[in-house]
């Protein structure tokens, strides 16, 4: 059985179909009408876009004008963005490049828009389309839009569907849902869970990028780029404050994935280890030394929390160092066990 097509992507989250689209894109006069009133005097031949157009279909447009979409040609300047619009500023690329593309090859995807319902003296509300409605104000170009009558739950979800087009991070999604939730446009994370398709785990670890305290991402310069996996650490040992202040010293090394999910526990114990020795013995260096007082080894805790071990070279006469290898590694593996 062959499988059907699926929509594109653009039909899907809108709910419109693309033929109309197209239809009515070409038209000469796409400018700022409705698909209503720029075909009110056509008349009926056997092309099968007539059906659109028929008095009858006309007069029942006039009575659902108020939730019919309409496609439109709109001034940069006449919008702004919706107040929960979710894609950060470091997220929108290269706006130059896209505002050069528009100029020389013309807008390939409308925006979404609504009305604006902010205290602004502007038109329409953007719902998705930042990046192509900030290139047009550089070139300044109108811009081809569609516009839906829309809840602000239709446009979460509508903005939603867009931005997982685009890949946003998992850090601004978590963002997102946070402020539609602070901000009352769902009651809760149920609601928000439901109306968004996602299970509460999937949920659970998105929002684990908000768990991690402020200080902690701010220090970490690539903070969004992380994995889950790490989020998921870091949010559950940030609970601790000495392992919080251990991990925002350790911040630089998260970044360049220096230490990494496998190692971070093992990091933060040869930092606080140190720290608690040090408040037991009041020793930041210890010696052994044979009878004699030659010095046979000694450890060291650095200004940085890192700890030396020097062992001379004397002692190592005749020895494979291959066994004092192979030995060190077992007793530091279960050394750093140990509570």
């Amino acid at each position: 059985m062959s499988k059907k097509k699926p929509k594109s992507a653009m039909a899907c989250v809108l709910d419109v179909n693309i033929d109309n689209i197209t239809k009515v894109a070409v038209e000469p006069s796409f400018t700022e009408n409705t698909v209503e009133s720029s075909n009110k005097d056509r008349n009926s031949t056997n092309d099968p876009f007539d059906n659109l157009y028929t008095r009858s279909n006309l007069e029942k447009n006039k009575e659902q004008k108020n939730t019919a979409d309409k496609l439109l040609t709109i001034e940069p300047d006449d919008c702004i963005l919706w107040q929960f619009s979710d894609r950060p500023h470091d997220e929108l690329g290269n706006i130059k490049a896209l505002a050069e593309s528009l100029k020389t090859h013309g807008q390939q995807l409308p925006i979404l828009v609504r009305k604006n319902t902010q205290n602004t003296p502007h038109k329409y509300e953007i719902i998705f389309g930042n990046r192509r409605w900030q290139a047009a104000q550089i070139v300044k170009l109108k811009l081809k839009a569609i516009y839906k009558n829309l809840t602000d739950q239709q446009a979460s979800i509508c903005q939603r569907e867009e931005n997982d087009r685009v890949n946003l991070s998992n850090y601004a999604k978590a963002l997102s849902y946070r402020a539609l939730i602070d901000g009352g446009v769902f009651q809760n994370e149920s609601e928000l869970c439901r109306a968004h398709g996602l299970n509460k785990q999937t949920f659970n670890d998105l929002m684990a990028y908000l768990r991690v305290p402020e200080k902690l991402r701010e220090a970490i310069s690539n903070y969004k780029m992380l994995s889950n996996h790490m989020v998921r650490k870091l949010a559950s040992l940030s609970k601790d404050k000495d392992t919080l202040d251990v991990l925002i010293h350790l911040a630089p090394k998260i970044s360049n994935s220096t230490v990494t999910t496998s190692n971070l526990k093992r990091y933060i114990h040869t930092y606080l280890a140190p720290t608690i020795n040090k408040s037991n013995t009041h020793k930041h260096l210890y010696e052994k030394r044979d009878s004699s007082d030659q010095l046979i080894y000694k450890t060291k805790l650095q200004s940085n929390g890192d700890v030396s071990l020097i062992l001379k070279r004397q002692i190592f006469q005749g020895k494979d160092l291959e066994v004092l290898h192979e030995r060190f590694e077992k007793f530091l593996e279960q050394f750093l066990k140990e509570e």
